[in-house]
């Protein structure tokens, strides 16, 4: 990947929990099962969620989308709905397949190329 978008990431069942957050691509190339997803990196760091704070995840899409194809055209149509995956480690150590067992989810979240994550 030669530039790192940056897109814009909340919680898409509880959009109060957590301000809207900046996030920066740093891998587009991890599998998680058979789902391709996007390693990235959360500004500021998201405190209050489940297993403590939460600086870097797995965007995974949550209905089957090419969000990977999309990002890198640098052309996401609309706010996509994807897990937010905690993964032990380095984004730079992770391997390129992870088992699903070997990662946990912590919330749904929207996201989007602009501020404006819409309903």
């Amino acid at each position: 990947m030669t530039s790192s978008p940056l897109l814009y990431l909340i919680n898409d069942d509880e959009p109060r929990q957590f301000a809207r957050r900046l996030v920066r691509v740093i891998r587009d190339d991890v599998r998680v099962g058979d789902q391709r997803g996007l390693v990235v990196s959360i500004e500021p760091p998201i405190d209050n969620v489940v297993g403590g704070t939460l600086q870097t995840a797995i965007l995974v899409p949550r209905h089957r989308e090419d969000l990977v194809g999309a990002i890198r055209k640098s052309s996401l149509p609309k706010p996509a709905s994807v897990l937010v995956v905690r993964f032990a480690g380095s984004p730079k150590d992770l391997p390129v397949e992870i088992p699903k067992e070997q990662v946990s989810i912590v919330f749904w979240g929207r996201l989007g190329d602009s501020p404006d994550l819409g309903p």
